[in-house]
């Protein structure tokens, strides 16, 4: 799911603030320079099934990078769960950057093809706040 830039300047905000540096660079920044900042990176949503034991976001990697600032969420993914669920499906999200859709996403269980970027579903966007490392 692709990541829109009013959707981290609100993220930004809500986490550090209206006035923070950070978010006013943001802010002046092109559509276009902001667009070659992150046009790799995406928010991924999978199902894992059949877990039988503690189940490491780490594991999950494309082109050297892992999943970054992972949430398990409920089975109907409208809510971040605290840790792992007890039971042994549920989802996880996560973000990746760098994404090549022409490469499949290394998992434990093996490799995952990726689909083509979406929208952000609104239950994602509440639940998700992406915070840039540039």
């Amino acid at each position: 799911m692709r990541l829109t830039k009013s959707k981290l300047v609100d993220d930004m905000r809500s986490q550090f603030g209206a006035s923070n540096v950070s978010v006013d660079d943001l802010v002046r920044m092109s559509n276009a320079q902001f667009a070659k900042n992150i046009a790799d990176l995406q928010l991924i949503e999978i199902r894992v099934d059949h877990c039988d034991g503690a189940f490491d976001a780490g594991e999950l990697e494309q082109g050297g990078q892992v999943a970054y600032l992972e949430e398990f969420l409920n089975d109907e993914g409208t809510e971040v769960l605290g840790s792992q669920p007890s039971n042994s499906s549920f989802r996880l999200g996560f973000f990746l950057h760098f994404v090549d859709l022409a490469e499949p996403l290394s998992t434990p269980s093996g490799p995952i093809k990726l689909p083509a970027p979406s929208e952000i579903p609104q239950r994602l966007a509440k639940l998700f706040h992406y915070c840039p490392w540039w």
